[in-house]
């Protein structure tokens, strides 16, 4: 009988290990796998008049991202327009 208590308070300390090393790596996987991709630059233009071909009120905007930090991202966005 002692035989088959030990054995079930063996297991179950074993078994809070686990879990306390489970918790503490599902914590820390979401960091892990959080790895910064590069951003693409991005452009987008006006529909009605094209920018391709000069037409004069056309515009577009150029899009550019990168990350500086840890939940920080630096923005670029340059809006080019045809003039006259």
């Amino acid at each position: 009988m002692n035989f088959i208590k030990q054995s079930v308070l063996k297991n179950k300390f074993i078994l809070i290990v686990v879990l306390v090393i489970s918790a503490f790596g599902l914590l820390f996987l979401g960091n892990v796998l959080a790895i910064p991709a590069p951003i693409e630059k991005i452009t987008f233009s006006s529909k009605e008049l094209s920018y391709e071909e000069n037409e004069e009120g056309s515009w577009k905007v150029d899009k550019s991202a990168r990350w500086t930090g840890r939940e920080k991202l630096e923005l670029h966005l340059m809006l080019i327009q045809k003039d006259s």
